[in-house]
């Protein structure tokens, strides 16, 4: 698991070009995510309620607790069948 926090990646560039930009960027970005994890007071960001509804839309899922969260990763961990290496070939 890996955390994608796209405001603190352009929070020096505020400004530079417009919000939409920044946006259309991190929403391609969470296009390629497997879920997406909303922090306390997400409710009160415009671009974190433009991310959930984004990935609603996309069938993303979301969480809002570290419990369902993890929850969620055990299952996908059940259900990913194991990645076996062949034997080494003797030589």
């Amino acid at each position: 698991m890996v955390a994608l926090c796209p405001h603190t990646m352009t929070r020096f560039y505020q400004g530079f070009l417009p919000d939409a930009l920044w946006l259309a960027g991190d929403l391609e970005l969470l296009s390629r995510c497997d879920a997406v994890f909303l922090v306390p007071g997400w409710e009160d960001s415009q671009g974190a309620r433009a991310e959930n509804d984004f990935a609603k839309v996309k069938g993303i899922p979301r969480f809002t607790t570290l419990m369902e969260l993890e929850g969620w990763e055990q299952l996908q961990m059940l259900n990913t069948p194991a990645v076996r290496t062949p034997p080494a070939t003797a030589r």
